[in-house]
């Protein structure tokens, strides 16, 4: 065994304890929402669904037939709640088209950067597909339109690729 991935090159329990550190997180994060939240957020009117549009740079990780390289991203959003929102996006690079169907939590309340979490599942044409986190931010631009900023880790889950990251910057905008 190697020294420096005692647990092995990637392989079942690194997945098992990446996926018990997201469960735990999950069950954890919703009890901060409330002690961030601001007077001025519960007031604020705020657009319900959105469109964006993004330039993707994929990075897989431990084998497979995807290549590092860019892409693009558009993504549908609905917000469910104040700080919940729900969104299906499509994405392609080279050879793998893909979709992923994600939550998107903002733990911070509306100001002018809003970060964000996101979390959810996540597919590509060539088998790869797992569950999927993240985080990002919004650089918001009036009430309309936002800078947004992603970046994400999809876990391989019986497929070619044992992780997928990726970076994404684009902009969104809402209605």
């Amino acid at each position: 065994m190697d020294k420096r991935f005692p647990l092995g090159k990637g392989g079942r329990m690194n997945r098992v304890f990446a996926f018990a550190a997201f469960a735990a997180f999950v069950a954890l994060a919703p009890g901060t929402a409330s002690a961030a939240m601001e007077d001025s957020w519960a007031e604020y009117d705020f657009e319900r669904n959105y469109v964006s549009a993004q330039g993707v740079c994929v990075l897989p990780q431990g084998g497979g037939d995807m290549r590092r390289l860019g892409g693009g991203v558009v993504r549908y959003g609905y917000y469910a709640g104040d700080f919940l929102a729900v969104e299906l996006s499509a994405f392609c690079t080279e050879n793998e088209p893909g979709a992923s169907l994600k939550g998107l939590w903002h733990w911070w309340g509306y100001e002018k950067t809003d970060p964000f979490f996101t979390f959810g599942a996540a597919g590509f044409a060539g088998g790869d597909a797992g569950p999927a986190v993240g985080v990002g931010m919004f650089r918001h631009f009036g009430d309309n339109w936002s800078l947004r900023l992603d970046s994400g880790f999809m876990m391989g889950l019986e497929s070619r690729s044992e992780a997928v990251f990726s970076l994404a910057c684009g902009i969104q905008y809402s209605f």
